[in-house]
């Protein structure tokens, strides 16, 4: 089991890393996706990768160690990473939920996110997570060893009252309210879309653009909100019942598989967003096309350069031997940076011209 578990969360270590460095290294890049929408899920890409980079290595290690090898400091440090990403991302979607209630139900951009006010909303709800991930490093509840002992979380399963007020605390603010504010908002932006299907309202061409732009935009952002819940609710239940219930009563599968799912959630929201979200792929598409071309141009380029010097070596090397007058002719392919186009052309070397060049500039 533990060997299974670790191979599953190297594969969620690499594509975790790799889905959301695109994202954000594609809006890094290109400004016609610099948006205010795209800027919050660049905030959940921050998060994801957080996780990827900072927690999963850890329990992939232990995973395959078969026990927590990385001390007790380490698995303060693994929990509260865990716990304020994990309640960032919950606080980033609700902002998001509500933004879409505005915009779509309100038809109010006034209250919608601008981009300073958008930054500001990001901030916030990391500085949300942040301080609930606070709490039980400064006595407020307490982090151990979970699920087999590969990695570590918030004591669930203590049932005192410094330990219950901050897992019901945790549970109601950092996850039932915000279900509640989300479930709210998407509920009300369905019965809006549908009034405006079955009154058939005539809007302008304008309007009607973006109208249905914010619709899809909305649509995006329910299922990325949906596949975060999916991710994190048979977890939210395991905690809930060591919580309420005897911790011991819980199957091993049933500890362990939920802790896994939930870990799965990094690399959902790339996905869907990619996939739904057609500037955005074009966009992947240009970066990976010019850097691929990039690497094939150094590589010929240095190929080119060796076989330039190993003629000019052999010429000189024949010249120190009495031979005189000879031309060499290399065939180089060189790419056109700009069109991403092949030039081919014949470089001839004359051995009188060679005398004059510089050993150094060619290297």
């Amino acid at each position: 089991m533990y060997n299974v578990i670790g191979s599953v969360m190297v594969i969620i270590m690499i594509l975790g890393n790799l889905e959301n460095f695109t994202v954000i290294y594609t809006y890094a890049t290109n400004r016609k996706i610099r948006t205010v929408d795209n800027l919050f899920i660049v905030g959940i890409a921050i998060s994801d990768m957080g996780q990827a980079i900072l927690g999963v290595p850890l329990v992939v290690a232990s995973s395959f160690s078969k026990h927590w090898i990385f001390g007790y400091s380490s698995c303060q440090y693994y929990a509260f990473i865990t716990t304020f990403l994990g309640i960032s991302q919950v606080a980033l979607l609700t902002s998001l939920a509500v933004d879409r209630y505005y915009i779509i139900v309100r038809c109010s951009r006034k209250l919608s996110n601008s981009f300073c006010r958008s930054i500001l909303t990001i901030t916030t709800s990391f500085l949300f997570g942040f301080g609930w991930a606070l709490g039980p490093l400064v006595g407020w509840s307490s982090y151990e060893e979970e699920i087999k002992g590969i990695a570590c979380s918030v004591s669930w399963e203590i049932k005192d009252n410094n330990h219950l007020s901050y897992t019901f605390s945790l549970l109601t603010f950092g996850w039932f309210i915000p279900l509640f504010i989300i479930g709210f908002g998407y509920t009300s932006i369905a019965w809006t879309i549908y009034q405006e299907k079955s009154l058939h309202q005539h809007l302008r061409k304008k309007s009607v653009r973006r109208s249905s732009r914010d619709k899809k935009v909305s649509v995006t952002l329910f299922l990325m909100i949906g596949a975060f819940i999916l991710s994190w609710l048979p977890y939210s239940v395991v905690s809930m019942w060591s919580a309420l219930g005897n911790y011991e009563s819980i199957p091993a599968w049933s500890q362990v598989a939920p802790a896994v799912f939930a870990k799965c959630s990094i690399i959902w929201n790339p996905i869907i967003y990619v996939a739904r979200h057609s500037c955005f792929r074009k966009a992947i598409k240009e970066k990976i096309i010019c850097f691929t071309h990039m690497n094939i141009l150094t590589i010929r380029r240095k190929t080119d350069r060796t076989i330039n010097l190993l003629y000019l070596n052999m010429i000189n090397k024949n010249k120190k031997e009495g031979t005189h007058g000879e031309n060499v002719l290399l065939d180089s392919n060189f790419h056109n940076n700009q069109s991403c186009g092949d030039l081919a052309e014949t470089l001839y070397i004359d051995a009188s011209v060679n005398d004059k060049l510089d050993m150094s500039e060619m290297v």
